[in-house]
């Protein structure tokens, strides 16, 4: 079982009370990517004893600078997929979960059936509204 944390143990210096200022990576978007998938894989094969070590050390997590490239989209056509889907999710057919703070319409998703970084169109046949759950269940599900 893992055993409660004392909240005074976490984030402080055990020497001085506070942190020296944090150390600045850069890495680009597939660097930054493996190095959190092999802490994550660590994290997942530890046993409970070694997580709750390591959740205690007084650590502060250091910045990281991600360069990455991203693709132009056509705003016509995610809104012509949003308007479409009408509010429900088109994988679940479920309402969609919330309202969005910044337009006020059903929050829901624009995800590329094939992906832009592997060809796909930026066209409405090659996209679908969905819920954040879906979508996430898309790009990491089996």
């Amino acid at each position: 079982t893992l055993t409660p944390l004392d909240s005074s143990h976490i984030y402080q210096s055990t020497s001085t009370g506070r942190f020296p200022p944090n150390p600045v990576y850069n890495f680009t978007e597939e660097e930054y990517q493996l190095k959190m998938e092999k802490r994550e894989e660590t994290a997942r094969n530890s046993s409970n004893e070694e997580l709750s070590k390591r959740v205690i050390e007084p650590r502060q997590p250091c910045q990281t600078i991600v360069t990455t490239g991203r693709f132009f989209r056509n705003p016509s056509v995610a809104e012509y997929v949003r308007r479409a889907a009408d509010g429900v999710c088109q994988g679940c057919h479920e309402p969609a979960p919330f309202v969005s703070k910044t337009t006020g319409e059903p929050f829901l998703e624009i995800h590329h059936i094939k992906s832009l970084a592997d060809g796909g169109a930026d066209i409405i046949e090659n996209t679908t509204a969905l819920c954040p759950n879906c979508h996430r269940e898309r790009h990491y599900g089996q």
